[in-house]
């Protein structure tokens, strides 16, 4: 039960850590596209 546990606070964790890395980096993306753009 404790490991079970354990086991989906990780998932948890790693899932948020995931996309909010993943929005970081579209942003990033995006920014860069209006920057370019920009004359």
């Amino acid at each position: 039960m404790r490991q079970e546990l354990l086991g989906n606070i990780q998932k948890e964790y790693f899932s948020t850590k995931f996309t909010e890395s993943f929005n970081y980096s579209a942003d990033l993306y995006v920014y860069f596209t209006i920057f370019l753009c920009l004359p």
